[in-house]
């Protein structure tokens, strides 16, 4: 027969056990939220977001320029919608300048990660390569290339990550622009024009043609000729001098061209 002072001893023990199961829940809680707090210190902040994508015609901007650079296949890409003004302190390293009539005036940043050799400055190799374009008239404000680490996106606040992929695989792709002219930036695309195309470095423009194509709404225009040189002009009429482009086509891989009206 149990006594009323072994019921007590008993009442005690599971009383000592219970608290001693509560306090040791409470230091493996403790523990945890102190172990995730120490790993989120340690991993690098990203601020980049996955599952947005970017208007189309800014990814296939983005590629472009990426594939002018000897990268056509970029690691991967940020970017944003925001203001110029917040985009402004970019111009610092930009191989073009940043000027916009309203800092207010929405552009979308790109920030592509790779292999780039920037065309404009032959030796050098960067790991990045931003771009700022006008949302409007999807035109240049800003391009540069950087290995730089603290290229500064903090002001631009926090990034859509988009994987690109390149909608050609070899052939060539070109972009109709015009340059020049009362627009504060770079380049404009131009949309669905004429683009003349001979067979040979430096073709002269009495020659017979070899094919003529037109570039769509963004200016974009793609073609599978033969491996070979290539001049390209642009069809207009009425406008600025229209300087030809020599490209060189490989098997197997794609190149980008620029054709140009140049607007005084």
């Amino acid at each position: 027969m149990v006594t009323g002072r072994e019921r007590t001893v008993v009442t005690a023990e599971v009383s000592l056990m219970r608290r001693a199961l509560v306090v040791t829940v409470l230091i493996a809680f403790l523990m945890l939220v102190v172990s995730d707090a120490a790993s989120a210190a340690l991993r690098p902040c990203s601020r980049a977001t996955a599952g947005a994508r970017p208007p189309v015609w800014v990814q296939r901007e983005a590629l472009w320029q990426s594939l002018a650079a000897r990268e056509p296949h970029p690691a991967a890409l940020q970017w944003r919608l925001t203001t110029a003004g917040r985009a402004a302190h970019l111009a610092g390293s930009a191989t073009s300048y940043l000027s916009c009539s309203d800092p207010l005036d929405k552009v979308y940043v790109v920030v592509l990660r790779g292999h780039f050799r920037p065309p404009d400055a032959p030796g050098t190799r960067a790991r990045r390569l931003y771009l700022v374009l006008e949302a409007k008239g999807h035109a240049y404000l800003a391009h540069g290339c950087t290995s730089a680490r603290r290229l500064d996106l903090a002001p631009l606040g926090h990034l859509h990550a988009h994987v690109p992929r390149l909608p050609v695989r070899d052939g060539l792709w070109g972009q109709t622009m015009v340059v020049g002219g009362p627009f504060p930036g770079g380049p404009r695309p131009l949309a669905h024009t004429a683009i003349v195309i001979w067979q040979g470095a430096d073709a002269p423009a009495s020659d017979p043609p070899l094919m003529q194509v037109r570039s769509d709404g963004a200016g974009f225009f793609s073609l599978k000729p033969a491996p070979g040189a290539y001049t390209l002009r642009l069809s207009v009429s009425g406008g600025g001098p229209l300087a030809p482009t020599t490209v060189t086509v490989k098997a197997g891989r794609p190149v980008a061209a620029g054709v140009y009206e140049d607007v005084p």
